[in-house]
């Protein structure tokens, strides 16, 4: 979407597979808008009902710095001053794919990479239990799990409304209700949580319902709203009734029902865990 740009009460019914080939570039994906690259941009009321699928023999192998790619179920990436507003998303988000470049991945259930903009008012909804993305063994709405022969060193972010939340912006009035599981063999960083994986921006009144789960052998930071809260992160008002799962089978397991961890100066305000919070088969913990 250019500048000046609205997208108003559209749908998208059709699902969305990438497979197949491998992709040296910037990937963006997303069920209703792919990418919203200027200023002013309105994405309103919006509903996806269609599932994206990034399938297991489609590979991001980027040999630039700093491409990524970024998966949404209503847009991919907003990456200037953009107001999203009163959207949902009633599909899955299946990601398997293999990735042999150290670069940068983002999924989210409405948003996919925040750069900046706001978002509000938005719904992720579970799939019906015949659209839950899978790997054979779990199933969920949001199912982010890198192929075993996977050769990067990447950082990942994955969030039941939005990969991260950036310095400067928001999330606010939103909710996630849908079923989150992060599995990455190998790698730098995972970030997972149910509202977002990372933040330094802000997030107010907003909720997770969904399980978070991850099962992961490399550095993960897990939480029910926000995976890792970063120093201007201002949490206020939000909760978290979701159940947190981590299986971690090494020594890099981070975990919290609300946030695995929270940075000196970060400030979250009002705000509770419901959820059960279970770490499995732990390792020298």
């Amino acid at each position: 979407i250019s500048k000046g740009g609205k997208v108003v009460n559209c749908h998208n019914m059709v699902d969305y597979v990438v497979k197949g080939y491998t992709q040296t570039l910037i990937a963006h994906v997303g069920g209703i808008v792919a990418d919203a690259y200027q200023n002013d941009i309105v994405i309103q009321d919006c509903v996806n009902y269609g599932n994206i699928e990034i399938a297991s023999d489609f590979e991001f192998a980027s040999t630039t710095n700093n491409h990524m790619m970024d998966v949404g179920g209503v847009v991919g990436r907003i990456n200037v001053d953009t107001n999203l507003e009163n959207c949902s998303s009633k599909g899955s988000l299946n990601i398997q794919c293999r990735s042999s470049s150290n670069q940068t991945l983002y999924v989210g259930g409405i948003v996919g990479q925040l750069a900046k903009g706001t978002i509000s008012g938005c719904v992720a909804y579970p799939a019906v239990e015949a659209d839950k993305a899978t790997d054979g063994t779990h199933s969920a709405t949001i199912l982010f799990a890198l192929s075993d022969d996977t050769t990067n060193n990447s950082t990942n972010y994955v969030g039941g409304i939005v990969g991260n939340v950036p310095t400067g912006y928001t999330i606010e009035n939103c909710t996630n209700n849908a079923d989150n599981i992060c599995k990455q063999p190998k790698g730098y960083e995972t970030y997972c949580g149910g509202v977002t994986g990372h933040s330094n921006g802000t997030v107010t009144a907003s909720h997770n319902k969904g399980a978070v789960s991850s099962h992961s052998t490399v550095t993960t930071f897990l939480g029910g709203l926000v995976g890792y809260i970063d120093s201007k992160t201002v949490v206020e008002g939000s909760t978290n009734a979701g159940r947190i799962y981590f299986v971690c089978p090494s020594n890099t397991c981070n975990m919290g029902g609300l946030a695995s961890q929270v940075k000196s100066g970060a400030s979250v305000n009002n705000c509770t865990n419901s959820g059960d919070v279970v770490l499995a088969n732990p390792a020298n913990n």
